[in-house]
């Protein structure tokens, strides 16, 4: 590292250098010592140092520390080494919305990454009553390709009406550990999937276009029972997907319904008007909300055609003048 003596300072002045990553830090303080008249200061970080850091992405900076308030310099971005990608989440077959159903055994499944020979996969099922952790070595069959980890069926069903919290790890020699996002599935015992927005828990809803503001996402309570909230805030076109889900597993040729509750918030200015569609078509006509005080249903029913459907709920005014709702209870559910 190199970097320049700044006006004032003196053989005295006492540095501190700083590598800072997610993971890994490394430090070292020291006092000047003679300053060159060209005022040019180097620093040698140690290979075994730079090591730690290596596929991260680090900042680098140094701190005169021995006056207060200390004082840095700017931060220097760089990436050691060969960057590391993150790690995607798991899948977990058999899985419906962000619900799962007890079955003989679970497979989860870790998507193709960069994983080398020799490195170690650790996966970790982290439910509410037990926990269970599985470890891998790779071979050189297994580098770079999907893994499929089997679970056993205990470590769902005695989860029942609780949750998992399922992640893997890469673990490398003279790296560091890298994890991959927490992907949280709720046990439940049939096919029945309920958000009623306990918690300010969206329950595997995906955000749409329709909420282009961040506080068009809220949440109120009304006598212990807690629903969405939107108020539209400006700007931007309100119309479109509201919410979306995936919904897989699903058989083909059986009944499925999907239903919400909503109701007008307000009462000024445009009335909101709202309906259900799915990926195999419309479910329900536009349908303006009205009643300030009164939930209007909005429900469908369709025949499966495939295992795999995404359902919206869908906005049909743009405007941020009035348009404001309430949405309690969105199902879906297998007749």
């Amino acid at each position: 590292m190199k970097f320049r003596a700044q006006d004032g300072w003196t053989s005295a002045t006492k540095i501190r250098i700083v590598w800072a990553a997610h993971s890994v830090n490394f430090t070292e303080e020291f006092f000047l010592g003679p300053i060159p008249d060209n005022k040019e200061l180097s620093f040698t970080i140690p290979n075994a140092q730079v090591r730690r850091f290596d596929t991260l992405p680090v900042d680098v900076y140094y701190e005169r520390i021995d006056l207060q308030p200390h004082r840095a310099s700017q931060r220097l971005f760089l990436i050691v080494g060969r960057y590391a990608s993150s790690l995607p989440p798991v899948e977990v077959e058999a899985r419906w919305g962000n619900y799962l159903k007890i079955g003989t055994h679970v497979t989860v499944t870790i998507p193709p990454i960069d994983s080398l020979l020799n490195d170690v996969i650790t996966l970790d099922w982290e439910g509410n009553a037990v926990s269970t952790r599985v470890q891998i070595t790779i071979s050189a069959a297994q580098a770079g390709k999907t893994l499929l980890i089997p679970v056993e069926r205990r470590f769902v069903s005695e989860n029942l009406n609780g949750s998992v919290r399922i992640r893997y790890s890469l673990a490398r020699a003279n790296a560091p550990r890298r994890f991959s996002p927490l992907f949280v599935l709720f046990i439940r015992p049939g096919r029945d999937h309920l958000t009623d927005f306990s918690n300010n828990n969206l329950n595997g809803w995906i955000p749409g276009p329709a909420l282009n503001n961040m506080l068009d996402i809220q949440f109120r309570v009304y006598s212990g029972n807690t629903v969405f909230h939107n108020y539209t805030y400006p700007a931007g076109d309100k119309s479109g997907v509201v919410f979306a889900q995936v919904f897989r597993n699903l058989q083909p040729g059986e009944r499925y319904t999907f239903s919400i509750r909503a109701r007008r918030f307000d009462g000024r200015y445009v009335r909101p008007s709202l309906s259900l569609r799915t990926s195999q078509g419309t479910l329900t006509a536009a349908t303006e909300l009205s009643d300030l005080v009164n939930w209007r249903t909005l429900s469908g029913t369709l025949t499966a055609n495939s295992t795999t459907l995404t359902l919206y709920i869908q906005s049909h005014i743009a405007t941020s003048d009035g348009n404001d709702y309430e949405i309690d209870d969105i199902r879906f559910r297998r007749l």
